[in-house]
């Protein structure tokens, strides 16, 4: 979902080539490593937002572009998108 969201923002990411071809460690990227259990309730919360923001991309385009520069958390490193 976060990758996808991040497309949204037109920050393209293929996560299986990129990988091979430069060695991405996704760790760098905390929201995306992190397991269901070690995500806080803010997380959760944030995650529900953007899944919300997403049943209606045409409307919620705005929002999206907001919500994902607002949150540093949903930002795709820069190291990946260099």
């Amino acid at each position: 979902m976060l990758r996808d969201f991040a497309a949204l923002n037109k920050i393209e990411i293929a996560p299986y080539l990129s990988g091979i071809e430069i060695n991405l460690d996704w760790s760098v990227w905390e929201l995306i490593s992190k397991t269901d259990e070690d995500l806080s309730e803010k997380e959760f919360k944030l995650l529900d937002t953007i899944a919300e923001f997403t049943l209606n991309v045409s409307e919620n385009l705005s929002a999206i572009h907001d919500c994902y520069l607002t949150n540093p958390l949903l930002q795709v490193p820069k190291s990946y998108t260099e």
